[in-house]
């Protein structure tokens, strides 16, 4: 408006007019849509037309009435192609902003009030041709939830990569297959009813749900130098889409609000209910796309409806594309069984490698040898890496995730072996389900690493943490060889869980539940109900009796009960060749992994002959159990901590002995107390000292005085912070070793590496400054307390 001036001198004593000139030759420019205005001849001369071009072609074509006069503009197109529609709805909607704008601005471009005022819109109508449904009269159309779009802000990078989106895919379908499953078998009216107390875990539940599997499939669509196109399918036999859910899913987030589905999700039992309630699974398949050409930005759909019985093809664009989120649905012939079919595409690099893809061993020998043998090409096998991988991360115990029969080949490595499906106890009160694993061979290696989980109504959310719920749990929760999945059906997934599915929400709530799990579990086998167990153990005798002579929680141990504990734990191998119950017969015993130790020396200053050396994680554990340690006490083990650097130069450690020692440098402690004592910087740098950087070290305080005792030796602002932001946040207080010895050399460990094992994930930044002074104290000190600590550490 402010380039073009009002009036400019013309020819003769005419002026003109540029800025009104150049507002109707805006105008006219835009009405220029009749029709006709693709000249047949001219296109038949072209024998490749631009899809662009085409487009434009069949928008002009769907021009059915077109008026303009002095006072009103009437247009309407009838589309034939969801394309079409979207250029037409553009154009009109430029139309209507552009007579707006110059309506508002009139007096200054008209030349004089003679001349009137710009027609008014009568209708400006695009259509659908009768093979496409609308609803409410239009096209769907996303748009974005208010609320759900300033949560979709806050959640920068909410997905960390694409197999979390497919994840969320699946559990759409998961939750559709609930639904279907209530409406058939939850009815009082059903032919075959569920359970009346089933559970996720309950064997009839699970063969009713055997007849409504999920089916993922793929294929290639294109093909170049670097990236193969690939299409991948979502197949279930849930409950299908409906058109009263397609109005809900336009917007983002708003499928919540659909009253007629929640009101058969609030009749389903707690543990069966839909955990989708975020709302956006299906539209974060959009970002698989978001390289992709504008047209293959789309989800398509095939459904058919367990509500209305009708049958829907349906296409989503995605909102970010130029086809500006419109989605087309179709009527098609019946599809036969209800459910959904969902479609996407994604773009994979090709890969060079198999084994630069595949880390798990298992899966990399049978990718190699689909190559070797089956004659597919490497570069092809990232379609199957990831198939695997999604197979791998979506776990549930009701629905069957199966490969497409074509793809049979690959069930192979994603099929589990039934002997080794663990055993779950279902906790009625609480809706949680808990597996306890005992893997003895672990015990014989003190580096290996347990498997313990949580799930959210079956998907796998986190690893279980001893650390966090080490005051709610028995220690033995914190041994290698001990494995505990949790599955938690009885909290709303926007509580309990991050809008991306991939960290716990609530671990207060959640380690409280864990907690009243276990004391459900071990009261019922206390009772005398130890079937459970044995068929979690596999029969195996001395594993169960571990579990009931040593799972108690160390709060609640009644040590009244001691005499009645079976004894066939003592059975359990630490070592190749060695017993718990060789321990225990022994006269006395050391459990160290450090290589200096002079055992010549170590006999000569306790005039014991008979000391039996091991290296067992599994024992350090145990020494920390308070029912372990009364057994110890019963057997006459007294313990005795050495620091003599002619029995060992590099660590102090404890002798549990049954003879009485008396010796310099050699003290007695109470077998109560805490089996680390560090009072002095001296002990630090002979202790607190661990190899590898895997292997970060923790340890367990009971309370918040022995906390403070335990590390005395350290400042006390340090020992204060460390306590604050721990109880902020609801975690027991513990400290994380800054420093590791690799080939004798001391290294530092990065305050980021420490933080990410601390967990507190409010505190970053004060964590930082914490550990920045905790590692300046301790490497002052060092210069003078232990020179060759500090010479390692350079």
């Amino acid at each position: 408006m402010n380039d073009l001036p009002f009036r400019q001198t013309g020819m003769g004593t005419e002026n003109c007019h540029p800025r009104f000139v150049a507002c109707l030759l805006r105008l006219g420019d835009l009405f220029d849509i009749d029709d006709n205005r693709f000249c047949p001849i001219m296109a038949r001369q072209v024998s490749n037309m631009p899809s662009f071009s085409e487009t434009h072609k069949h928008k002009h074509q769907a021009i059915r009435e077109f008026q303009l006069d002095n006072e009103t503009v009437s247009v309407t197109a009838i589309c034939s192609t969801e394309m079409a529609y979207i250029e037409c709805r553009n154009w009109f909607d430029w139309i209507k902003e552009e007579i707006q704008n110059q309506m508002s601005q009139w007096k200054n471009i008209v030349p004089h009030r003679d001349f009137g005022l710009l027609p008014t819109i009568n209708k400006l109508d695009v259509e659908m041709d009768d093979s496409k449904i609308l609803l409410d009269g239009k096209p769907m159309k996303f748009s974005l939830d208010e609320r759900s779009a300033i949560e979709l802000l806050q959640g920068n990078n909410l997905y960390k990569d694409d197999m979390s989106i497919y994840r969320e895919l699946i559990q759409n379908a998961i939750d559709a297959t609930m639904i279907r499953v209530w409406l058939e078998h939850g009815q009082n009216h059903s032919s075959r009813k569920l359970p009346k107390n089933g559970n996720p875990y309950d064997k009839d539940t699970q063969s009713l749900f055997a007849d409504y599997p999920i089916t993922l499939d793929c294929k290639k669509v294109a093909d170049d130098e670097d990236s193969t196109l690939w299409e991948f399918s979502i197949e279930d036999n849930g409950v299908g889409i409906s058109r009263t859910d397609l109005e809900y899913m336009q917007k983002i987030a708003g499928s919540k609000n659909n009253k007629e589905k929640q009101k058969i999700v609030h009749q389903m039992p707690e543990w069966m209910r839909p955990s989708g309630e975020f709302g956006i699974g299906l539209h974060s398949a959009f970002l698989l796309m978001k390289d992709l050409p504008a047209k293959q930005q789309k989800i398509t759909i095939f459904t058919k409806s367990r509500l209305t019985h009708e049958s829907l093809k349906i296409e989503l664009s995605s909102p970010l594309s130029g086809r500006n989120g419109y989605c087309f649905i179709k009527k098609i012939s019946d599809l036969g069984n209800y459910g959904t079919n969902i479609i996407v595409l994604e773009k994979i690099t090709k890969i060079k490698s198999i084994q630069k893809n595949i880390t798990d061993n298992h899966s990399y020998v049978i990718l190699e040898n689909l190559a070797r043998f089956n004659g597919i090409k490497i570069q092809d096998l990232n379609h199957l890496i990831r198939l695997m991988k999604v197979k791998y991360i979506v776990e549930n115990p009701l629905v069957n995730i199966m490969n497409s029969e074509k793809l049979e080949i690959l069930n192979t490595c994603t099929t589990k072996n039934e002997n080794n499906k663990p055993i779950y106890y279902w906790d009625r009160k609480n809706n949680s389900a808990m597996s306890i694993r005992f893997d003895e061979d672990i015990t014989l290696c003190s580096t290996s690493r347990k498997d313990s989980r949580i799930k959210f109504r079956g998907q796998y959310i986190e690893p279980f943490s001893y650390r966090i719920g080490s005051s709610l749990l028995p220690t033995i929760f914190s041994m290698n060889n001990i494995s505990v999945t949790f599955d938690i059906y009885n909290i709303n997934a926007s509580k309990a869980v991050s809008l991306n599915r991939e960290k716990i929400k609530d671990r207060r709530y959640i380690y409280q539940t864990i907690s009243k799990v276990y004391k459900n579990f071990m009261e019922n086998s206390k009772n005398g109900d130890t079937d459970l167990i044995d068929e979690m153990f596999n029969n195996n005798e001395i594993h169960t009796s571990f579990l009931l002579s040593f799972g108690e929680i160390d709060s609640s141990l009644d040590l009244t009960l001691l005499q009645d504990k079976a004894d066939e734990w003592k059975e359990i191998k630490i070592q190749t060749n060695k017993k718990l119950k060789d321990v225990l017969k022994s006269n006395a015993f050391i459990n160290t992994d450090f290589d200096d130790l002079d055992l010549d020396s170590l006999i000569a200053k306790t005039k014991i002959d008979d000391i039996l050396t091991i290296n067992s994680s599994m024992v350090s554990y145990l020494l920390k159990n308070k029912y372990f340690q009364e057994i110890l006490i019963k057997e006459g083990f007294s313990r005795y901590y050495i620091s003599d650097e002619n029995i060992s130069k590099s660590s102090d450690f404890f002798l549990y002995s049954k003879p009485t020692i008396e010796s310099l440098n050699i003290k007695k402690i109470d077998l109560n107390d805490s089996p680390f004592i560090v009072n002095s910087l001296k002990s630090f740098y002979n202790i607190y000292r661990h190899d590898g950087l895997e292997n970060i070290a923790f340890e367990r305080i009971s309370s918040l005085k022995e906390f403070r005792s335990q590390y005395s030796f350290l400042p006390k602002t340090i020992i204060e912070n460390i306590i604050r932001l721990s109880l902020k946040e609801g975690v027991e207080p513990f400290i994380v070793l800054p420093f590791s010895k690799i080939n004798d050399i001391i290294i530092e460990i990065a305050n980021e590496k420490i933080i990410q094992c601390l967990e507190l994930v409010n505190s970053d930044r004060d964590l930082d400054l914490i550990y920045t002074e905790m590692k300046s104290y301790l490497i002052d000190n060092s210069k003078l307390v232990n020179p060759g600590w500090y010479e390692a550490y350079e």
